[in-house]
């Protein structure tokens, strides 16, 4: 055997332009043909043999960053329903279903989630008592409102806003809703087909209506960008309300035309439309939006929006519980 022949094969990197292809290949085409490969090899002067292993361990790192990913999301969810519910009994045990005082509690527990280690799972309910709320946060309430459980079985008839149980049994949330600007509504969790987003610091996600404009937006934020969807509040086809748990509520919305949505991205020079943003571009083509949170918040919130409306409003029609 000679020295040469002693000599490991030196490793060919794939050039940055190489590499390009490559991906937009793999976007289409994860797994191709022989004669895909063949194409790619005479196009980009490699070897089949290193373009059928790029493609082995590209779909192996894809399926990695998948199987990574589901058990983030699958941590992240078990945290928010932990936080949520350990929230609703620290505000049982205040008496209060005020706003900013069930997300000061929610919060404190979802970092108390954040800092154990990822393989423990939320311990079950009820949690240890959280430290009180600033003074600042805590509002006078009437020593007279007529309080209702935390957990109500909402009506599974149709209903409108104005057959709904009063305001006032939500102890304080009229007053907090004539705050308001907007009418926003407390998501945690906003879904689109298999498209998924998840609150992980407190302003991720956040979805309001504009009655003037008649607009519902989604603002989620992804590290330092932020994106929005915006749609009319009469594209809506049908809107639908479900308990899913004790503490976990959904607002289902179906729309009738979802490619008419207007997608923006705030950048250096502020909000700019640009193209979905989605996965996959679900967001133009399925047309149901599920968002889900707190029972108590975002039930308090869609009763003060539906009382804001006018007794013949169409959106009323549309509401289903």
């Amino acid at each position: 055997m000679t020295i040469q022949q002693q000599q490991p094969r030196k490793r060919t990197r794939t050039s940055p332009n190489q590499l390009a292809v490559l991906e937009r290949t793999f976007t289409s085409y994860p797994s191709p043909s022989g004669r895909l490969r063949e194409q790619l090899s005479k196009q980009l002067g490699m070897t089949e043999r290193s373009i059928q292993i790029w493609f082995q361990n590209r779909r192996a790192k894809e399926k990695n960053i998948a199987r990574r990913t589901s058990i983030a999301q699958t941590r992240i969810l078990r945290m928010q329903q932990w936080a949520a519910s350990a929230a609703t009994t620290a505000c049982q045990m205040q008496d209060t279903y005020d706003a900013p005082i069930y997300y000061y509690y929610y919060y404190y527990y979802y970092n108390q989630q954040q800092q154990q280690p990822t393989s423990k799972f939320p311990p079950a309910p009820p949690p240890p008592p959280p430290p009180p709320p600033p003074a600042s946060m805590v509002r006078a309430q009437s020593a007279d409102y007529n309080r209702s459980p935390p957990h109500q079985e909402l009506p599974t008839t149709r209903s409108r806003g104005a057959t709904m149980p009063p305001l006032s049994n939500m102890g304080g949330w009229s007053d907090f809703s004539t705050l308001l600007v907007q009418h926003q509504f407390s998501a945690d969790t906003l879904e689109i087909g298999t498209w998924k987003r998840m609150v992980m610091l407190p302003n991720d996600i956040h979805c309001f209506c504009d009655l003037v404009e008649r607009q519902l937006t989604w603002v989620i934020q992804d590290g330092p960008l932020s994106f929005k969807m915006i749609f009319a509040l009469d594209s809506v086809q049908s809107i639908q309300l479900q308990q899913l748990s004790e503490d976990r509520m959904e607002i289902k919305l179906t729309l009738q035309a979802p490619e008419a949505i207007a997608f923006y991205m705030n950048g250096a020079n502020g909000w700019t439309q640009c193209r979905d943003f989605s996965q996959d571009k679900q967001a133009t083509l399925v047309p149901v939006h599920r968002l889900e949170g707190p029972a108590v918040v975002l039930w308090a919130e869609w009763q003060g929006f539906l009382q804001t409306l006018p007794e013949d409003d169409p959106l009323h029609s549309k509401v289903f519980l």
